[in-house]
This record gives structure tokens, sequence and C-alpha cells, in this order.
């Protein structure tokens, strides 16, 4: 069967509630996907965004893909995981002590995938200076059929300004979602080979972009994406 990405168990959500660590909503994974966490974060005042630890969701490792701070405190990440016999659980979030002002995320799961090496590659891009174009290269791909998922992420003083039309041509949509403080976020996806994913804005600003290559099993097949759940906040106590 060919890979498919869509968002597991529609989970993709912001919060604004200043915390330390979160917790999406609880996920289910299937034997053997692929799980994408997507997040996104913005430190409060001198706290910075630091890199998060990764737990839950039903798998008993997470390992890290990709991470790029923007300034000192804006961070966008991507963790994955795959395993034979998951659990249920929410996925949480956590920034060791360290308060975040916001946190975006989505969950995407791409069936069909090796058991092994199902991620060939991945890149980020991250222009200096405000802009409204963000260009990714990728190296050519091992088979012209593998999946593209590419998160890329928007930051500026007038969030609703810096709408994301930036779905590269073909790709499909699985989340966009926005803190409401500056920070936007977009998920998609699509198949086939491209060493050039480019994402545009519809006003300059600050902007990053992370794409990854995924080893398709048979080649290409259709995206879908289920409805949104709610959104768990659990702040750290302090004694």
């Amino acid at each position: 069967m060919a890979s498919v990405a869509s968002l597991q168990d529609g989970e993709e959500n912001v919060s604004s509630t200043n915390a330390d660590n979160y917790d999406t909503g609880v996920v289910s994974p299937a034997s053997n996907e692929l799980i994408l966490l997507f997040s996104y974060s913005e430190g409060t005042g001198s706290s910075t965004a630091v890199e998060p630890t990764i737990t839950g969701g039903g798998m008993t490792t997470w390992n890290q893909l990709a991470t790029s701070l923007l300034g000192t405190n804006i961070r966008a990440s991507v963790s994955w995981a795959l395993q034979v016999s998951p659990g249920s659980a929410a996925i949480n979030i956590d920034f060791d002590g360290n308060s975040q002002r916001n946190c975006g995320w989505a969950v995407v799961k791409v069936t069909n995938v090796p058991t092994s090496n199902a991620i060939v590659q991945s890149a980020t891009a991250q222009p200096g200076g405000s802009g409204t174009s963000n260009p990714v290269t990728l190296a050519s791909f091992g088979d012209s059929t593998n999946n593209i998922v590419v998160a890329i992420q928007a930051h500026g003083e007038d969030a609703n300004a810096l709408t994301l039309d930036g779905t590269p041509s073909g790709y499909a949509e699985l989340s966009q979602n926005n803190t409401g403080e500056g920070n936007r976020a977009q998920v998609s996806w699509n198949t086939g080979e491209d060493l050039s994913v480019d994402a545009t804005y519809s006003s300059s600003g600050s902007r990053r972009a992370i794409a990854i290559e995924i080893d398709n099993d048979e080649g290409g097949a259709a995206a879908t994406r289920p409805n949104r759940q709610a959104v768990a906040v659990r702040p750290m106590m302090r004694m």
C-alpha cells in the first residue's frame, strides 16, 4: 500500500497560556505508523524558547529530527516516533521549567512506511531579516515517489497580516494555526521529488521552514484532514 499523510486523531492546536509544558489531546497511533510532532513556541520575556522534551502519545521513545531558534525566544521543532505496539495517551511538550508565552503543535501520521529508515532526509531554511519567500533545498531523492512533509512558520507583530498562503504548488494542507500573538504555522504534504520547496507569505516578516523526505512504500496517495481536538494545558507547579 502507498504512504498517506494525515493528522493523527485530528490533533492540531495552540495555547496562549503561559506554561512550561503543554499536553496535546489523546492520540492513538496504529502499529508502525510514523508519528511526527511539529511544535513551535515563544519564551516569555527573557526566558529562552528551549528545545522541548517530548514524551507520551503511547510511544516509548521520541527522537528529535530538527529544531530552529529565531533570535532567543522563538523556536520550531520536529520530533518523530514509530513503534510496533504503541499505546494511547496525550503527548507532553516539556520546556524544562522555562515558561513559554504560547505553544502550537500538529501531530501528523504517515502510514505504510518502512519500519526502519522511514525518514530519508530533512532540511531547514531560516533566512535572515524579513521577507515573503522561504525556499528549502533538499538533496536528490532516493526514490522519486517518496513523500514530502513541510512545516512553515511566520512571526510578526501582526499575526493576522502574516497569513500563510504559502502552501507550495501541489501540496495539500494538513494544519494551519495561529497563536494570536504573532506566530502562525502550517504543515503540508506532497508526493514526488521537490528539491526546492518554496513557501510564500502575504506580507514580509521573520520566517522559517522545515522539509522532510519520507520513504514511500509503494508510490503516492491522497491525504485526509480530520477534525480538531480540544487542547489541554498543564502548567508545572513549583514549590
